[in-house]
C-alpha cells in the first residue's frame, strides 16, 4: 500500500494515473477508482465503489454487493489470490478505506494498492507501507507546464515572457493552478493577460479556490477558525507561548487543531518553527473571510489590512458591526491612522485585539465585554487604557507593549478570568492595581523605573511570574512566599534586586529562573523550618510576627538577608548592625547558608545565570534538593564545581558554559544526560564521566581540556546505555576532533555510507561526524534501498582544514529503531545531507564522514532487546520546540531521521 499526500490541486491524481498507465499491464487485474471523497456520500456509495473493484479486475458485470460488509468478504475471497492493481483517489476518511483495501490480505503477493488524499492520518492510522509527499513544481518544471497550456500550445511568445512569469509566481509551483490560468488565458490578448493578472492579485480565482476549499470544508468548527486566524494574523509567526495563548484564550484548542491542519496540507511548521502555508491556501481562507461582500470590511469576521481598518475607522458611529470578530493593525507610521475607539462598541462579538499604534482616545465605558478573550496594545499614548471598573469576563489574555505614558494599569477586579499578563516598556508606571483574585499569569518587561514589586497576596492564583529588564528593583515583595499555586518563577536583568524572601513554602514551584541579579548572592538565610521569624525591612520595621513567648527565634532583615538566632531575652535589634558592609562576611557561629536554602525540595528547575556565584557561595551552599532536573549554573565566577557535595539525585541536565573561570568539573552524578559546557576558556579537568551511563548530549567547546579528550568522552558516552539502545549527540571545537575520524573525512555537505551483509547483527549503529561554519546545522539521515553506486567523495586529511569549525558527532543505534521497519526491509545504504542552519560570514566548506559501529556481543539479539528496554532514563526534554533526533518518517521504502545538533554561540 502506497500512500500519496499533499495539499489539494499538487498533482495527486496526475501523479498516480502516471504511475497506474506505466505498470498497469504487469497485473493479473486493476482497477482506477475516482473521486472516492464525492462518489462515498452518495447512497449506497461504498457498495457501488466496491463494486466497481470487483468488476474492474475480474470483469464481471452481474456483481452486485448488498451490504458493506458483504463487499469487504468478497473483495477478500476473490481478490486474495490476484495480483492487482488498485488505485483509490481522493480518499477522505477512514471508512472507505476499510471498505475498500481493508488490509494487505484481502489481496495477492505482488499487488499494489496506491491512495490518493489530503489527510496523511488516514494513512498514518491504516498503516500504509510507504508515504510519498508530494513536491509543487520548480520554476522551470511550472512554466513548462503552463505553456503547454498557454497561448500556440508550449511555444512561448517573447511578449508573453514577463507576463507567464507572473503567473507561475503567483501560482507558487501549484500544477491545478498552472493548468487552470493556462487555460483561462491561451486565447486572451496581451492586454486581457494584463487584467486578469490584476484581478488575481484582489480576487483568486474560482476554479482554484472551490478546488482547495474541499479541505476547508471537511474540517469541523474550531478547526476552521483556527485555520482562518493563522490564515489572516499568524503565517509567518513563530509557534510560540503567546500565539498558542492567545489561541486557546478564543477557544480553538490549538495543539491538537494545529497538528489536524498539518495533517490535512493545509498549514506547515517550517524547521524553525513558524507557521507557514501555501500562498493560494492562503487566499482561499482570506477569500472565504471576505465572503460574498469582499470590499465591505464591516462584513468580514476578520480585520488585518490597513485599508479595511481605515474604512471602518471612516463609518459612522451608528454602523453595526457584528460580524468582526478579530482586528489587527500595524501602523509604522507613527500614528498617521488611529482607530476611532467609538466605532468598537459596535463590535459586538469583537474576541481578539492586537493593535500596534496609537488610539484617538482611550476605550469608551461601553467597550465590549462578553466576547473579548485577547488584548494586545503596542505604542498607545494614553496614561491609561479606560477609566475605572470594566467588567471582562472572558479576557484570558492581555499583552501591553511600549505603552509609554501609562502610569498604571486597568482594575483587575473587572478581569476574573485573567490568565496571562503581560506589562513591557512603561517607564512611567506607577500602579499595578493589586486585586487580581484569578491572574493566573503575570509578565513584566522593561519597566525600567520600578522598584519594587506589587503586593502578592492579592493574587492568590498565579502559577506564573516574570519580572525582566527593571534596572532599579530592588525587593520581590515578601508576600511573594505565599503564593501556594506558583509554579514558574522568573527575575531576569533586575541588577540592583538584592531583597528577596525565603520560597520554601511554594511546594507547586517547578521552575525558579534568576539571570543577571549579581547583588542577589548577598543573601543568606538559616535552615530553621521549626522557628518562627522575625523579618525586618530595611527601615526596621516589623513585616511578619513571631511568638513572644518562644525560647528563640530568627531574625531575617530583608535589606541584607542576614539572619542570626535570637533568644527570648533580646529585647530589639538594631537592624543598622545586621546590615554588614559588603561583602557580607557572616560569624562563624552564625552557621550561614547561601540563598540555595530558599527554594522548595521540589523544585524541578533552577536556572541561576550571570549572579556572580563564587566559590563561597558555591561551597557553603546547601544543594539538597532530590527533585531537581535541571541545573543552569552559567556565567558565574566560581572556579571547582564537584558534586560529590551535592544532593542531586534525579539531575539530568547541566548548564555551565561561559564560567570563565571555572578549572575543574568533577564527580557529575550518575543521573546526568545532557552537559553544556562551552567557552569555559580556564576549564583543564572534567574528571571521570564512565559512571555516567545515561549520559548522551555534550558540547564543550573553547577550553584547556586536552586534544584526546574528544576520544575519551566520546569511547566512554559509547559504553553506556546509548550503545544499544538510544543517541549521541557531542559538539567539539576543531582541536579535539576523534582520531577515529581523523583523515577520514570528505568534503562536502552529503555522505552515503554503505550497510554490509548481516549488518544489524554485526554491529550496533553508526556515527557520523561534520566539521562546519555552520551554526545551530540540520542533518537528514536516510535509511534506504539503493543500487549500489558509489559517488565521489572528496577524502581530505590535512586537520588545518578544520580551524575555527565546529565538531559535531552524532550517533544511531540500531536498537533505537527496533520499533520501525529497520529490521524487515532490505535497506543497504544510510545518507547523510547537511542543511545549513545559521551560518556564520566566514562561510566555508563543510566536511563529513560515517562509520559504523560494532556490536560489543555480536549476535546477542536478547542482551540487545533488555538494553534498550532498559532506556527509560533517556531524557531529552532540553527544549519544548523539538528533539535532537526526530523520527521524520517509516516505511518499507526509507526511514527518515532529523538530527538538530545543540550549538552554543558565543556571546560578548
Amino acid at each position: 500500500m502506497v500512500g500519496i499526500w499533499g495539499v489539494g490541486g499538487g498533482g495527486k491524481t496526475t501523479l498516480a494515473s502516471s504511475v497506474y498507465d506505466e505498470i498497469s499491464s504487469n497485473f493479473d487485474g486493476f482497477c482506477f477508482v475516482e473521486n472516492i471523497r464525492e462518489e462515498s456520500i452518495s447512497k449506497n456509495g461504498l457498495e457501488k465503489l466496491q463494486e466497481k473493484i470487483l468488476y474492474g479486475i475480474l470483469k464481471r458485470r452481474q456483481v452486485q454487493v448488498g451490504r458493506v460488509e458483504e463487499g469487504k468478504r468478497m473483495i477478500m475471497s476473490r481478490l486474495c489470490h490476484r495480483k492487482v492493481l488498485i488505485v483509490l483517489d481522493d480518499v477522505n476518511c477512514i471508512e472507505q478505506l476499510k471498505a475498500l483495501a481493508g488490509s494487505h490480505d484481502w489481496f495477492g503477493e505482488g499487488s499494489r494498492i496506491i491512495i490518493t488524499t489530503r489527510d496523511v492520518h488516514l494513512l498514518n492510522i491504516h498503516k500504509v507501507d510507504v508515504i510519498h509527499e508530494i513536491t509543487l513544481l520548480k520554476n522551470v518544471e511550472a512554466m513548462d507546464l503552463f505553456c503547454k497550456h498557454a497561448p500556440r500550445g508550449d511555444k512561448r511568445i517573447e511578449d508573453y515572457e514577463l507576463l507567464s512569469k507572473e503567473v507561475v509566481y503567483y501560482a507558487g509551483g501549484l500544477p491545478l493552478a498552472l493548468t487552470v490560468l493556462g487555460c483561462f488565458l491561451c486565447d486572451k490578448g496581451i492586454n486581457e493577460w494584463r487584467s486578469a493578472l490584476a484581478r488575481l492579485k484582489k480576487i483568486p480565482d474560482t476554479n482554484i479556490v472551490e478546488k482547495l476549499k474541499i479541505s476547508f470544508d471537511g474540517l469541523q468548527k474550531d478547526e476552521k477558525e483556527l485555520f482562518l486566524d493563522i490564515a489572516c494574523f499568524y503565517r509567518g509567526q513563530y509557534k510560540n507561548e503567546g500565539i498558542m495563548a492567545m489561541l486557546d484564550a478564543c477557544g480553538f484548542h490549538p495543539v491538537i487543531g494545529i497538528e489536524v491542519l498539518r495533517q490535512k496540507a493545509l498549514i506547515t511548521i517550517s524547521r524553525n518553527g513558524r507557521f507557514d502555508m501555501h500562498d493560494l491556501v492562503q487566499d482561499m481562507g482570506h477569500h472565504i473571510v471576505r465572503g460574498e461582500h469582499p470590499s465591505n470590511p464591516g462584513k468580514h469576521s476578520r480585520i488585518w489590512k490597513k485599508e479595511d481598518v481605515v474604512k471602518i475607522c471612516a463609518m459612522d458611529a451608528t454602523t453595526e458591526l457584528d460580524m468582526i470578530e478579530a482586528i489587527r493593525f500595524e501602523d509604522n507610521s507613527y500614528g498617521s491612522v488611529k482607530l476611532v475607539p467609538p466605532i468598537v462598541v459596535n463590535m459586538k462579538n469583537l474576541r481578539w485585539i492586537d493593535w500596534r499604534g496609537n488610539l484617538a482616545t482611550p476605550f469608551p465605558t461601553k467597550f465590549p465585554s462578553v466576547e473579548l478573550c485577547c488584548l494586545r496594545l503596542d505604542g498607545v499614548s494614553h496614561k491609561q487604557l479606560w477609566e475605572g471598573y470594566k467588567h471582562l469576563p472572558s479576557l484570558k489574555v492581555m499583552e501591553l507593549y511600549g505603552l509609554k505614558n501609562l502610569i498604571k494599569t486597568p482594575d483587575f477586579d473587572g478581569l476574573p478570568n485573567l490568565e496571562r499578563f503581560i506589562l513591557n516598556g512603561s517607564p512611567y508606571i506607577e500602579e499595578i492595581h493589586p486585586p487580581i483574585q484569578r491572574l493566573k499569569v503575570m509578565e513584566l518587561y522593561g519597566l525600567e523605573n520600578l522598584i519594587k514589586t506589587p503586593d502578592f497576596d492579592g493574587l492568590p492564583n498565579l502559577e506564573r511570574f516574570i519580572l525582566h529588564n527593571s534596572l532599579h528593583i530592588e525587593e520581590i515583595h515578601p508576600s511573594i512566599r505565599r503564593l501556594e499555586n506558583l509554579i514558574f518563577l522568573c527575575i531576569d536583568d533586575c541588577p540592583s534586586l538584592k531583597i528577596f524572601p525565603p520560597v520554601t513554602q511554594l511546594n507547586k514551584l517547578m521552575t525558579f529562573l534568576l539571570s543577571d541579579c549579581p547583588k542577589i548572592v548577598k543573601l543568606q538565610q538559616q535552615n530553621m523550618s521549626n522557628l518562627p521569624h522575625l523579618h525586618l525591612d530595611n527601615s526596621g520595621k516589623e513585616v511578619a510576627s513571631c511568638k513572644k513567648n518562644s525560647t528563640n527565634f530568627s531574625v531575617t532583615c530583608l535589606a541584607c538577608g542576614d539572619t542570626e538566632v535570637k533568644k527570648s531575652g533580646d529585647d530589639f535589634i538594631d537592624v543598622e548592625e545586621c546590615c554588614l558592609e559588603e561583602p557580607f562576611l557572616p560569624h562563624s557561629n552564625m552557621n550561614h547558608h547561601t540563598m540555595l536554602q530558599f527554594f522548595s525540595r521540589g523544585l524541578r528547575n533552577l536556572h541561576l545565570w550571570y549572579c556572580n556565584l563564587g566559590d563561597k557561595e558555591i561551597r557553603s551552599a546547601v544543594w539538597d534538593l532530590p527533585n531537581l532536573e535541571k541545573l543552569n549554573l552559567s556565567g558565574n565566577n566560581f572556579s571547582q564545581l564537584n558534586f560529590s557535595l551535592f544532593q542531586l539525585p534525579r539531575l539530568k541536565w547541566l548548564n555551565v558554559s561561559r564560567c570563565e573561570k571555572l578549572v575543574e568539573l568533577s564527580e557529575l552524578p550518575s543521573s546526568i544526560a545532557v552537559l553544556r559546557a562551552d567557552w569555559c576558556t580556564s576549564l583543564e579537568s572534567l574528571g571521570d564521566v564512565s559512571n555516567c551511563k545515561l549520559l548522551w548530549s555534550l558540547s564543550l567547546c573553547k577550553n584547556k581540556l586536552g586534544t584526546l579528550v574528544g576520544d575519551i568522552l566520546l569511547d566512554s558516552m559509547l559504553q553506556g546505555i546509548a550503545l544499544e539502545g538510544h543517541f549521541v549527540s557531542v559538539t567539539l571545537d576543531h582541536q579535539k576532533i576523534p582520531k577515529r575520524f581523523a583523515g577520514r573525512l570528505f568534503r562536502g555537505e552529503t555522505f552515503t555510507l554503505h550497510l554490509p551483509h548481516d549488518w544489524y547483527n554485526d554491529f550496533s549503529g553508526f556515527l557520523i561526524c561534520i566539521v562546519t561554519h555552520m551554526k545551530s546545522p540540520y542533518v537528514d539521515i536516510i535509511i534506504k534501498q539503493q543500487p549500489d553506486e558509489d559517488p565521489p567523495f572528496e577524502l581530505m586529511q590535512e586537520s588545518n582544514e578544520y580551524d575555527g569549525k565546529t565538531i559535531f558527532i552524532g550517533y544511531v543505534s540500531f536498537g533505537s529503531l527496533r520499533q520501525t521497519s529497520l529490521v524487515t526491509s532490505p535497506y543497504n545504504i544510510i545518507s547523510f545531507s547537511l542543511h545549513r542552519g545559521y551560518v556564520c560570514s566566514l562561510e566555508a566548506e563543510s566536511y563529513i564522514g560515517a562509520e559504523l559501529v560494532p556490536r560489543v556481543n555480536k549476535g546477542d539479539q536478547v542482551q540487545t532487546t533488555k538494553v534498550a528496554a532498559d532506556c527509560s532514563e533517556f531524557w531529552d526534554n532540553e527544549r519544548e520546540d523539538r528533539s535532537t533526533f526526530t523520527l521524520k518518517h517509516d516505511s518499507q521504502s526509507s526511514i527518515k531521521i532529523l538530527w538538530q545538533p545543540y550549538f552554543c554561540l558565543q556571546v560578548s
